[in-house]
């Protein structure tokens, strides 16, 4: 067959903005991932199941032990990838999957942004403050460089790091505890067949809720920046629960 020179065509869509939704919130939602690095005796992939958590951009966060195999590969070498995803009902590779690529710096305990993320974190993984006090354990902050959103049959997305996070809004960031307080409050309760629920995590684009053990993301209508457009947000969602 002769060679037309043309390029390959490309198996990957150019993201939208559903796409870039759901692969937001597949990382905001989903409390655990398949961490990958290479080890640096011998240069083999390495793979751990790991915890998950996300900064209020949306930037993953891990809680690492220094002992660990994958933590020393990442101390010699901070590239990683991240696989998140819930397989879900049936054939796994049917539902919405997000590999992630990017570096990993640790958060030292001096950091201005140790606070809020050991916060967010634990919050998220109760469970956690069991080790988190202990010297060899340490929060990494991901730093995201591309991802690659496979959403269904023949629905392939890459992404760049502007389309997996968002910027932290000034007022958000300054207010978060006292409105992740607020949305607990607001939403206890709100429907009369409920279990109680746990705000876990908030940001500008929605919030984890934990319910019978179980975690459910609700993103708002639209994202929001201030106090006001916050609290407005959970109005509806609480609306939306008493219909």
């Amino acid at each position: 067959m002769a060679d037309t020179g043309s390029p390959p065509t490309s198996p990957h869509l150019p993201p939208d903005d559903q796409a870039r939704a759901l692969a937001r919130r597949l990382v905001r939602g989903v409390g655990h991932a398949v961490l990958g690095c290479l080890d640096p005796d011998d240069g083999f992939p390495l793979a751990a199941r790991v915890l998950l958590g996300t900064d209020l951009d949306g930037a993953p966060i891990l809680l690492l032990s220094q002992l660990s195999a994958h933590t020393r590969a990442i101390a010699t070498d901070n590239r990683l990838s991240l696989l998140v995803g819930e397989p879900g009902d049936g054939d796994p590779l049917r539902q919405p999957r997000l590999a992630l690529q990017g570096r990993a710096w640790t958060i030292d305990t001096k950091d201005e942004a140790y606070e809020r993320i050991s916060r967010r974190f634990l919050t998220r993984h109760p469970s956690a403050s069991l080790y988190v006090g202990f010297a060899d354990f340490a929060f990494l902050r991901v730093e995201i460089a591309a991802g690659l959103l496979n959403a269904g049959f023949a629905r392939a997305y890459r992404m760049g790091p502007e389309d997996l996070r968002r910027d932290m809004p000034v007022e958000i960031l300054q207010e978060e505890e006292a409105l992740r307080c607020f949305a607990e409050t607001a939403l206890t309760g709100a429907a009369s067949d409920a279990a109680p629920i746990r705000v876990v995590s908030i940001d500008a684009e929605g919030l984890n809720l934990e319910r019978d053990g179980a975690i459910e993301r609700v993103d708002f209508s639209t994202p929001v920046s201030t106090r006001a457009q916050f609290e407005v947000a959970i109005r509806e969602i609480k609306a939306r629960s008493q219909a």
